[in-house]
């Protein structure tokens, strides 16, 4: 059997095409990148819907120790308007001396509270509310990222 030798000319303008190609790709995209505006500006996308997150974990507590207040004392002879009139002031303990709340999310949930999210029977109490919190972050004035984040939750008590 014969050997055929390799043109090595061939394989060396093959390679000298390969970098130079590759060269020129590195080249392009590096100044396209260079060209652009708002190369510099970063975004933390993480950390807002973290921050959503926590917001709700903190809303959450504080909405469960307002109901857990507003259920001491409470009987069945006592109707839906009188536990509504009761969380609503616990709710507005979360005022500070200017009125601005200091939970964010406690001015929408005090706002939407009412008979129809109260039900008491057989026994329980519940609460059942629509909770929408949002986090918004704005560079130079521009709304950049917009989280929405809607939920519900229920609080139970047993009455008795």
């Amino acid at each position: 059997m014969k050997l055929r030798k390799m043109n090595k000319k061939a394989v060396e303008v093959s390679i000298v095409i390969l970098v130079l190609m590759t060269l020129f790709l590195v080249g392009f995209s590096v100044s396209y990148f260079i060209s652009k505006e708002n190369i510099s500006e970063t975004m933390h996308i993480p950390n807002v819907v973290d921050k959503v997150y926590v917001q709700e974990t903190l809303l959450n507590y504080h909405l469960q120790k307002a109901f857990d207040k507003s259920f001491a004392g409470f009987n069945l002879e006592n109707s839906e308007s009188d536990f509504v009139l009761r969380f609503k002031s616990e709710l507005e303990k979360y005022k500070n001396s200017d009125g601005e709340w200091m939970v964010y999310g406690m001015k929408e949930v005090y706002e939407n509270v009412n008979e129809g999210n109260v039900k008491i029977d057989s026994g329980s109490l519940s609460l059942k509310l629509d909770i929408n919190s949002a986090r918004v972050t704005k560079v130079l004035d521009k709304e950049k990222i917009r989280v929405d984040y809607n939920y519900k939750k229920e609080f139970v008590k047993v009455l008795g």
